[in-house]
């Protein structure tokens, strides 16, 4: 196995910090491979955002949450709630939580609706890693519409604001 120097001084001055080190009196790996294999996660330790959006109506997407314009924002974790009657007519085939990522609108996460048919669900889904969601951006939850019955909505996403512009580039 090749081995890869830990060249770069912030690196290892993290890694140190991260692993609790001491520079007068402990020895600071410089060798990652069969010898030492860190899996100490350096820089952000908690999750700064955390939002949370319920619907009952019909149609029009919920703003879940607007990523900053001049940090770099990554989700953690998303979760959707659904729960219908037997009598609401939504024709949408799906419920779900769409983010920007490289100028694509994409669904990160949904969960099936059947029209007239009673259901309840949740769904959860952690990324790891986390995913880097475009700048001044939308997080956004599905349109469905229907006429009749209900159709209650929840959705939650957690995840975090870079402390520097560089990360993750």
């Amino acid at each position: 196995m090749a081995f890869n120097r830990l060249a770069n001084r912030v690196i290892k001055q993290d890694l140190a910090e991260e692993a609790r080190l001491n520079f007068m009196s402990d020895a600071i790996p410089d060798i990652i491979g069969t010898h030492i294999q860190p899996v100490i996660i350096i820089g952000k330790k908690y999750c700064d955002v955390v939002r949370d959006v319920t619907v009952s109506t019909s149609g029009g997407a919920s703003t879940i949450y607007t990523t900053p314009t001049d940090k770099d924002f990554y989700l953690v974790s998303a979760t959707i709630g659904v729960a219908k009657t037997v009598l609401c007519d939504t024709a949408t085939a799906r419920y779900s939580i769409s983010v920007v990522i490289q100028g694509t609108t994409r669904a990160v996460l949904a969960v099936p609706l059947a029209t007239l048919t009673a259901s309840s669900q949740v769904a959860t889904l952690t990324f790891n890693p986390p995913i880097k969601v475009d700048r001044g951006t939308i997080i956004s939850s599905g349109t469905p519409t229907f006429t009749a019955g209900e159709l209650n909505r929840n959705v939650s996403i957690v995840g975090y604001i870079s402390d520097t512009s560089t990360a993750g580039a």
